[in-house]
C-alpha cells in the first residue's frame, strides 16, 4: 500500500529555495568559466582616438589609433639624436594587445626634402619595444613585423633625376636593419629566431621559436628602421605589428571544481526531493 506524504502549505516552495540558489550559483560559476576561457566578459569598450606624435628634430611625425578595446598603449616615446648627416633616434613602444588586431604606426615626413640623402642616411630610427599579451587564455606563437611603403613598395632601386636611388643593402622602400647590420645584435625574448633568419634590408620578418602567454611580453631591441630622403617627396610608410595567437582552453582549476561541486549539490537535492515510497 502506498502512503502519500502530507506536507504543510508552502513546504515544497521552501524546500526548493536551496536548490534554486544552488542553481543560480552554478549558472554564475559556469558563466565565469566561459568568460575566462573566451575572454569576452568585460566592461563596455571605451571610445577610440587618433593620436599624433611629433618626432622632434626629424622632420617626421607618427600617428596611430588608440583603441582601448583592442590595445592598451602604455608608452610611445621618442628620443632624438643627429648623427653622420642623417637623423637617428629611438622610438620606445610599450603596448598591450587585447586580441590579435594589428597595431599600425604611420610615419609621415612633414615636408618634402630639398635634396636626396645619401643611400645609407636619411631617416633612421631604432625600435625598442615591449609588447604584452593581454588576452585571457591565449599564447602567442609568433609575431609579425612589417613595413608597408606608400611610395616605393617593393622597389629597391629607381632612377630619379638621372641617378639610381637605393641599393641592395639600402633599398628605396622603407626597411629594417639589425644593429650594425649583424643579426647577432638583434635581441629578442622569448622569441629566439626570425623568419627569414636574416632580415637585413627587408621590409618584413616574423619572430618565432618561443611563446608568450597571457600577461607576459615579447621584448626586443637592436632593431632599426631606415628610409632615405627623396627630393621633393615627403615619405609615408607604416609599421604593422601583428601577434599570432592560439587558444589555451583550460579554465582555472577553482572554476572547474566550483562548477562540479555545485552540480553535485543540485543533483543531490533533486534526489532528496523525490517522494518516499514503501
Amino acid at each position: 500500500m502506498q502512503v502519500a506524504r502530507i506536507e504543510p502549505p508552502g513546504a515544497a516552495a521552501t524546500r526548493s529555495l536551496p536548490m534554486k540558489r544552488a542553481g543560480r550559483s552554478c549558472a554564475w560559476l559556469l558563466a565565469a568559466a566561459l568568460g575566462l576561457v573566451t575572454g569576452e566578459v568585460r566592461a563596455a569598450d571605451p571610445p577610440t582616438k587618433f593620436v599624433t606624435v611629433d618626432l622632434t628634430g626629424s622632420g617626421y611625425q607618427i600617428s596611430y589609433y588608440d583603441d582601448p578595446s583592442k590595445w592598451i598603449v602604455n608608452d610611445i616615446s621618442f628620443a632624438a639624436l643627429v648623427e653622420n648627416g642623417g637623423f637617428f633616434g629611438t622610438l620606445t613602444k610599450k603596448v598591450t594587445f587585447l586580441g590579435t588586431d594589428p597595431f599600425v604606426i604611420k610615419f609621415s615626413q612633414k615636408a618634402p626634402p630639398a635634396n636626396y640623402s645619401a643611400t645609407n642616411t636619411g631617416f633612421k630610427v631604432r625600435l625598442d619595444f615591449t609588447l604584452t599579451n593581454g588576452k585571457a587564455n591565449t599564447k602567442w606563437t609568433s609575431f609579425s613585423e612589417q613595413l608597408k611603403d606608400a611610395d616605393f613598395e617593393g622597389v629597391p632601386v629607381l632612377k630619379l633625376d638621372g641617378v639610381d636611388r637605393g641599393s641592395a643593402s639600402h633599398p628605396l622602400f622603407a626597411h629594417f636593419h639589425p644593429k650594425d647590420f649583424d643579426m647577432a645584435n638583434f635581441k629578442s625574448n622569448p622569441f629566439k629566431k626570425t623568419t627569414p633568419a636574416d632580415f637585413d634590408a627587408l621590409a618584413a620578418f616574423t619572430a618565432n621559436d618561443g611563446e608568450v602567454t597571457t600577461g607576459n611580453a615579447w621584448t626586443a631591441n637592436g632593431l632599426f628602421l631606415h628610409a632615405m630622403d627623396i627630393k621633393g617627396l615627403p615619405r609615408t610608410f607604416s609599421l604593422i605589428e601583428t601577434p599570432v595567437a592560439v587558444a589555451v582552453p583550460e579554465p582555472p582549476a577553482w572554476v572547474l571544481l566550483g562548477a562540479g561541486f555545485c552540480l553535485f549539490v543540485v543533483l543531490k537535492r533533486r534526489v532528496g526531493a523525490e517522494p518516499h515510497r514503501r
